[in-house]
């Protein structure tokens, strides 16, 4: 069995001065620049530091947008920063992929609605923090279901199901762009 390797050691105070700064500069900014929430406090750094699996990052700060403005405000803020984003529904991963040193961009509270369901073309628009049984429950009434079965469905969001690759047959690449219903009598 390998050795277990020394933790690194934690970073200098000049450092973690400079980092703070740096957050808190970046929080400001996106206060000043989008309509959701922005939250760099350490509770909610802490709320977001872990998911439904053993792992724990506590993230840079958490911004919870109201539309694709702020995502779109968030993103070039971070990007200009070079600080790093991850973006998150509900926090139901099993594998720690909602954890992270970042920003994280929680869609979960605004940003959760069915826009539209096309039964004959067997395709709905989302907005990424809808509940996988959202859709499901709404796409029953044309005969449609959405087929993605995770253990955590009753929690989990399509922004999820797609970022963590869970609605696929094979490599994604299909689903990722149009993770299409099926009808019942499909299956």
């Amino acid at each position: 069995m390998p050795a277990l390797q020394p933790r690194s050691p934690a970073a200098s105070l000049p450092v973690q001065r400079r980092r703070r700064g740096a957050a808190a500069d970046l929080a400001e900014a996106l206060a000043a620049r989008i309509g959701g929430e922005v939250r760099f406090d350490p509770a909610s750094r802490a709320l977001y530091a872990t998911d439904l699996s053993i792992y724990r990052q506590v993230p840079i700060g958490v911004v919870i947008p109201k539309d694709v403005a702020d995502v779109e405000a968030t993103v070039e803020a971070c990007r200009a920063r070079d600080v790093p984003i991850l973006g998150r529904g509900c926090g139901t991963s099993l594998s720690g992929q909602t954890c992270n040193v970042a920003v994280v961009i929680d869609f979960s509270k605004y940003m959760n609605r069915i826009l539209a369901i096309d039964p004959d073309g067997r395709r709905a628009r989302v907005q990424p923090g809808v509940i996988n049984d959202q859709l499901r429950n709404a796409a029953k009434k044309y005969g449609l279901t959405f087929a993605p079965d995770p253990a955590t469905h009753a929690y989990c969001t399509l922004g999820g199901n797609i970022g963590n690759n869970s609605c696929t047959h094979g490599d994604g690449r299909q689903d990722r762009r149009q993770c299409r219903g099926t009808r019942h009598s499909d299956l």
